[in-house]
């Protein structure tokens, strides 16, 4: 019974670290080291670049799911090519990383 329970809780500890690193792919790319939960609820500002390279700035958004939509609704109002970026805002910047 003790064995049993002994490797019941080494594969859950298994188990469980697995599942902990789920988010970290994102940690690879982010100069901060932000996971992919971090990045997807962050708020941004969402800058577009236009086609004649001004860039304006569409405000901010909560969640980067948000800022892409922000930025495919403007190109699509202006029926221009959907160029953008999000600055993830922090507490010390206003654009401490950029995402797509």
């Amino acid at each position: 019974m003790i064995r049993f329970q002994a490797t019941v809780y080494i594969a859950s500890v298994f188990l469980l670290s697995g599942l902990a690193g789920c988010d970290d792919e994102c940690s690879s790319y982010s100069m901060y080291k932000f996971n992919c939960s971090q990045i997807e609820k962050a708020n941004y500002n969402v800058y577009f670049n236009l086609p004649d390279s001004t860039e304006i700035s569409l405000g901010e958004t909560a969640g980067l799911s948000n800022c892409a939509a922000r930025a495919s609704e403007y190109a699509n109002q202006h029926s221009v090519p959907k160029q953008y970026y999000c600055c993830m805002i922090t507490d010390t910047s206003a654009c401490a990383e950029k995402h797509k």
